[in-house]
């Protein structure tokens, strides 16, 4: 049974490991207060997973209200489905909302104008 949940682990570690993924700062400040629980943390970020090969869309994952990044994505695997089959996939800490929704929108906006430029999506292709 030892050996059964050691390979179990190993197996979902290099399945992790396979994906390229990383955590992009945008602000230093959250004066629209979009990201919550998070301790005394006032950075707006979000993750990339990008796909091995060329990439045909884009999913954007929201966490539910006051839910941190990390635990939606402990907690979900569609962003390794995703990435399997060719879908680049932002996170972006957007937790929490605004009543007409304008600085979610900004956020958005400012996440997609540097991952268009700098990474292989060509979003006339999608």
């Amino acid at each position: 049974m030892k050996n059964i949940i050691i390979f179990a682990f190993i197996l979902n570690f290099l399945s992790c490991k396979a994906q390229d993924f990383e955590k992009i700062s945008i602000s230093k400040t959250d004066i629209s207060e979009l990201y919550v629980n998070d301790e005394n943390s006032t950075e707006l970020f979000y993750y990339k997973y990008l796909p091995k090969n060329n990439i045909k869309g884009v999913l954007v994952v929201i966490p539910s209200g006051g839910e941190l990044v990390e635990n939606t994505l402990k907690q979900i695997t569609l962003q390794k489905i995703a990435v399997e089959k060719g879908i680049m996939v932002i996170v972006p800490s957007i937790n929490w909302g605004t009543d007409n929704r304008e600085a979610e929108f900004k956020l958005l906006d400012k996440i997609f104008s540097e991952i268009v430029p700098r990474s292989r999506a060509n979003p006339f292709a999608w």
